[in-house]
């Protein structure tokens, strides 16, 4: 029996951002644990490969381009989605980058379908969220709700937290926290780390000393970095 199959051409677009100190080569030289191995690029093009029998034998075609945006002209960005037609926005931006287009969205011509691949914060899934944005990612609230829950599970409640210095793990400490008292976990001590080889600091870049008391089941780490 033949079956009917709605057929369609796509373009989708995959917004980086210029400079991007993520990959800098010094960055991923580094591979720090957690943090990208490279432009996502690559990885839409292997998807997009092995998907090509499947949108031949449905008669779609998708064309992939990729856009490095300043990250400061917003109207500068949205002429070019236009100019590209794209009915599909693949953003690997930081949070104040997608905030701004989010603000110019209603300028886009062909309204398309905005999927975040790599920015974790709670803001673009809460009060700033969006009703064209897909996350394909878990936020940093629901990854410390999922580890806080596995540790009570496993009742690890005793725990030492280790803050970083960047203000980025400052916020960080603050999602965990929330999720720590949800959860019904105990910070025995919390403590914040220096990145240093200098002697002077070594109570504060020491793990040994760090961690040696009180007695405790989990020692989480907080560090944006990943260096740590």
């Amino acid at each position: 029996m033949p079956v009917a199959v709605w057929a369609a051409s796509w373009n989708m677009l995959v917004v980086g951002l210029r400079d991007d100190p993520r990959y800098e080569r010094k960055t991923l030289e580094q591979a720090f644990i957690g943090k990208p191995t490279g432009r996502p690029l690559i990885a839409a093009q292997i998807a997009l490969d092995e998907l090509k029998d499947n949108l031949q034998d449905s008669g779609n075609q998708l064309k992939l381009q990729d856009l490095e945006w300043d990250g400061k002209n917003t109207a500068e960005l949205v002429a070019e989605i236009n100019k590209r037609k794209a009915q599909v926005l693949l953003l690997d931006l930081p949070k104040e980058q997608q905030m701004a287009l989010m603000d110019a969205f209603g300028t886009i011509k062909t309204t398309p379908i905005v999927f975040n691949i790599s920015e974790g914060s709670d803001a673009l899934r809460g009060a700033s969220c969006h009703p064209n944005w897909l996350h394909t990612l878990p936020s940093e609230r629901m990854l410390a709700d999922a580890m806080a829950q596995w540790l009570a599970a496993r009742n690890w409640r005793d725990m030492i937290v280790l803050v970083g210095p960047e203000p980025k793990d400052q916020a960080l400490r603050d999602i965990w926290m929330a999720s720590i008292k949800r959860y019904g976990l105990k910070v025995k001590a919390e403590r914040k780390f220096v990145l240093s080889g200098d002697p002077r600091q070594r109570e504060a870049s020491n793990p040994k000393l760090l961690t040696a008391e009180p007695a405790h089941d989990v020692v989480m780490v907080l560090d944006t970095v990943g260096e740590f």
